[in-house]
């Protein structure tokens, strides 16, 4: 099957290099830098259009009749012809991820903390209950891609290390679609809670607890090393710059939810950074084709 034609691609932040969406990579091959996901802002333009008619595109996917379409009713797939134009619509995988509330909290507890408002987006009302919900159908739904339109790749599988959130998410999308996709994870031994290990269990992957003195890091240090031994098991930690594109939709949805007027502020939790990484990304690509008209400022801890 020939593969669709897509409007985007990946890009080094180091050495510049660009990498057509072929095949899975999760380093740079010339340099070993990290790779971001570039869009074709013109055919973004062409889609989505800029402005009103883009807030209105986006709006009806979220609260018009075009809803009732798959895979509308996710938080982010809606956002798809923004963030990944012209991915293939029939190599998504959407379990109704993201459309989270954003639950205002009592007034007394916001002027108490000094604040005028304060807003607290739920994503444990995904469904493996995190954030992790956001990138990880995004870099499953392309693993599903990469398999279908290139079989040479052998694609069997996904893998990642994690203490509980990314091997959950992992598990619940690739077990459904089990058929096609395994799901291996590696986590450091007792550094993980009893429901977060049971998740991933539960939905069938296959865990490892290793240990390792540097806990999880070193986890992430052999699943590197296995997946690019093994490249038919692709890595779905957040150096896969599809899990970054999906965490965009977080600061997207935020703005929407306020009627496209931006909050003063968005706090957001910061492991390695790719939770700030995908929401600037997400935000200033949002003011470029005028869905805003400002940025927020950005909490990071």
């Amino acid at each position: 099957m020939g593969a669709q034609t897509l409007h985007f691609w990946h890009e080094c932040i180091d050495c510049g290099h660009h990498f057509t969406p072929d095949k899975f990579l999760y380093t740079c091959p010339d340099c070993k830098g990290l790779l971001l996901v570039v869009r074709d802002e013109d055919a973004v333009k062409k889609i989505v259009g800029t402005g009103g008619h883009a807030r209105d595109y986006i709006d009806n996917l979220r609260y018009g009749a075009a809803r009732k379409r798959y895979p509308n009713d996710s938080g982010v797939w809606l956002w798809r012809q923004f963030v990944l134009p012209g991915f293939p619509e029939d190599a998504i995988l959407s379990l109704k991820e993201g459309q989270t509330d954003l639950f205002e909290v009592p007034e007394w507890l916001a002027k108490e903390l000094g604040l005028q408002k304060l807003f607290i987006k739920m994503e444990g009302q995904s469904p493996s209950e995190s954030f992790k919900d956001r990138g990880m159908p995004v870099a499953i739904s392309d693993a599903l891609r990469l398999q279908r339109d290139y079989p040479g790749l052998g694609i069997l599988g996904v893998s990642c290390a994690s203490t509980g959130d990314t091997s959950a998410a992992a598990a619940i999308y690739s077990a459904y679609r089990r058929d096609r996709l395994s799901c291996i994870v590696l986590v450091p031994h007792k550094k993980i809670a009893d429901a977060q290990l049971f998740q991933a269990m539960a939905y069938g992957a296959t865990v490892r607890a290793i240990d390792h003195p540097d806990g999880f890091d070193g986890c992430m240090k052999l699943i590197q090393e296995f997946a690019a031994q093994h490249p038919e098991y692709v890595l779905v930690n957040s150096k896969n710059d599809m899990r970054i594109v999906g965490q965009e939709t977080i600061g997207l949805e935020i703005v929407q939810d306020l009627g496209w007027q931006p909050p003063d502020w968005i706090s957001i939790p910061v492991g390695n950074a790719g939770n700030l990484t995908a929401l600037l990304n997400g935000l200033l690509r949002a003011k470029d084709l005028q869905l805003i008209d400002r940025l927020p400022g950005i909490i990071a801890g």
